[in-house]
């Protein structure tokens, strides 16, 4: 008997009329499809975190900055010397994509133009727009931007992000008040250095960065913090952010001034990274281990199914079909089951991973509170990677094979003659 008349009943038996068996075949099913939904909703999720690291993250933040041990800044005729040794002889001379100037500092900022008398923590980046926007995104996440002011020389306007600008309770137009941590001597005494400065824009990149950032004009910044020719850093931005550590040790290597050192994005927020790689593999291992639970439970269904056939396989046996021919009708029961399990469970958890992306803003404004808060991005977004999807349909099908070997070896290995005796 010919492989294709194999497959054909192994097709049958699965569109089986008996309650009993469909019953079997229907739960095996459903639980390799709720297992694979599931995995593949896990790691749909955690690639949307590593996509917004890179993509959201890592945009809005440089990917260098080269800064000073002294409190004078760094000289921007250092810049001639960073272009000299990126372009030099390095190989990765060409993922270099600008360089920017910012003046950075740790200040704390005051709502006086509301009833909200509070005082939080920031860091005040003075920046100019024009080169910031070279090696940052964040101008790309300003609220309402036909309605923002622009960042000009001495207008002393700032954008806050959007966390830090609730907390103030401020908007648009209002007024914040900017004091340094450092002091200044006076006549009657150390005094802390503030300025006020006016809200011209709010920036929501949905990261961490929202809860403790602000940006105004490098003129303005220069000013507060009493800077002539010199910035607080340099910043650079590369095509491929993971070069970053190299690049760093590199020009720590080989810049001639010894008060500057470099600084890559890992060294502050390296974290985020190595946790959603460690977290990635562990779930993925954990909710694999339900695919394989959910695989090897088709070892029942096929046996139920052989008991359940065992007069059909005597039939076949005295007819003078193969061992082979069995074995390839019971493993044809099995892979069917297991691809009609794994469709289910492609379409189910694309489903849920579209639902659970659109759901969550609406959960999160019933409950009042964002459950993502303690997270480094606010949005929940679910990233199905092709890769991803071929690699749990393969695992799936590999197990339900490997698990149905046994039961179908077992029918190959039934005697005709013993079944028929009391037929």
């Amino acid at each position: 008997m010919s492989l294709k008349l194999a497959v054909a009943i192994g097709w049958r038996y699965v569109r089986s009329s008996r309650d009993f068996l469909k019953s079997v075949a229907l739960l095996a099913m459903l639980g390799l499809a709720l297992s694979v939904a599931i995995l593949l909703v896990v790691q749909a999720v955690v690639a949307g975190f590593e996509y917004e690291l890179k993509n959201r993250v890592l945009g809005v933040m440089p990917h260098l900055e080269i800064t000073s041990f002294r409190d004078n800044g760094v000289n921007v005729d250092v810049i001639e010397s960073v272009h000299e040794h990126l372009t030099a002889d390095f190989e990765w001379a060409v993922e270099v994509e600008t360089l920017a100037l910012v003046a950075p500092l740790t200040a704390a900022g005051k709502a006086t133009s509301s009833s909200h008398q509070v005082v939080e923590p920031m860091r005040l980046n003075g920046i100019d727009p024009v080169q910031y926007s070279r090696v940052s995104t964040v101008f790309q996440y300003i609220e309402n931007a036909e309605t923002s002011q622009e960042l000009r020389a001495e207008s002393f306007t700032i954008y806050l992000g959007h966390t830090l600008a609730n907390r103030l309770g401020v908007e648009v137009g209002d007024s914040v008040v900017v004091w340094l941590t450092n002091s200044t001597l006076s006549l009657v005494g150390f005094l802390p250095r503030q300025k006020r400065f006016k809200v011209g824009g709010i920036v929501d990149t949905s990261t961490i960065f929202d809860s403790g950032s602000a940006y105004t004009h490098i003129e303005d910044a220069r000013r507060l913090l009493r800077l002539n020719d010199t910035v607080s850093s340099i910043q650079l931005k590369l095509n491929d952010p993971f070069l970053a550590p190299n690049v760093a040790s590199t020009l720590n290597f080989n810049l001639e001034e010894p008060s500057l050192y470099v600084l890559s994005w890992t060294n502050r927020h390296g974290y985020l990274y190595r946790s959603i790689q460690e977290s990635k593999y562990i779930l993925i291992f954990i909710f694999s281990l339900l695919v394989a639970v959910a695989a090897f439970n088709l070892v029942s269904t096929v046996v139920v199914f052989v008991r359940e056939r065992v007069r059909d396989i005597a039939v076949y046996r005295t007819l003078g079909s193969t061992r082979t021919f069995i074995g390839v009708i019971f493993l044809t029961t099995a892979v069917l089951i297991s691809v009609l399990g794994l469709i289910l469970g492609c379409i189910g958890g694309c489903l849920i991973g579209l639902i659970l992306e659109a759901a969550l803003p609406m959960i999160n404004s019933l409950l009042g509170t964002d459950l993502l808060a303690e997270y480094f991005v606010s949005t929940l977004t679910v990233h199905f990677q092709i890769t991803d999807v071929i690699t749990v349909c393969l695992l799936g099908l590999g197990l339900a094979l490997l698990a149905s070997l046994l039961p179908a070896y077992s029918a190959t290995r039934t005697d005709p003659a013993e079944v028929l005796r009391y037929e």
